[in-house]
């Protein structure tokens, strides 16, 4: 991956941290339960996908991307 490519995710994950951050307090103040469950969809959603990273890199699989 590229210098600029990595710098483009670390910038976008950070914003999306940070979101997350936000809306988390948001849902904790305002004791707002659907706030928090599409949070944690959007978590979920994230373990997966960087769980999909991993076994596609580990097995080799994604070496011709």
């Amino acid at each position: 991956m590229e210098n600029a490519a990595i710098n483009l995710l670390v910038e976008q994950l950070d914003t999306l941290y940070l979101t997350w951050s936000h809306n988390l307090t948001r849902a904790n103040v305002e004791r707002d339960l659907d706030r928090l469950s599409a949070i944690k969809q959007q978590i979920v959603d994230m373990r997966d996908a960087w769980s999909e990273v991993h076994r596609i890199t580990s097995s080799g699989e994604g070496d011709d991307l």
